[in-house]
């Protein structure tokens, strides 16, 4: 358990309009120390990507398309994400996980298997067949 202390210094002590702003910084502050303190949950490759892509405020229909893959995939993704990360909504994952989305490059999981120049998703294969979004 980490503890902050603060101190206004030796003049004088916190008054009433202190405490209020202490009251209302303190769910920030708690926020910030746990991003420092606790290390960003351990992705896998595919988790990265649909993460990256809700960070670019895409819905799970857009992401599903871009990665050629069912919505409940995308979906069932996120259930991951939320359970490693303990985040209850997309914004607050992607806070989470945000330092675990900048991969250095040439890192595993770092390739989207997106074209940039042309975004279109590259075949995926599976169980004999060629699927294309």
């Amino acid at each position: 358990m980490s503890v902050v202390v603060l101190s206004c210094g030796p003049a004088r002590d916190f008054d009433d309009r202190d405490h209020v702003m202490l009251r209302l910084l303190r769910p920030h502050a708690d926020a910030a120390l746990r991003r420092v303190t606790r290390p960003a949950p351990a992705l896998t490759a595919r988790e990265r990507q649909v993460m990256s892509l809700v960070a670019e405020g895409m819905t799970d229909a857009q992401v599903a398309r871009r990665l050629g893959v069912a919505e409940s995939t995308v979906s069932k993704h996120l259930e991951h994400v939320y359970a490693k990360s303990g985040a209850r909504s997309r914004v607050q994952a992607v806070t989470v996980c945000g330092p675990a989305l900048v991969a250095p490059a040439g890192a595993p999981g770092r390739d989207s298997g997106l074209n940039h120049a042309n975004p279109q998703p590259r075949p995926v294969t599976g169980r004999g067949r060629v699927c294309t979004a």
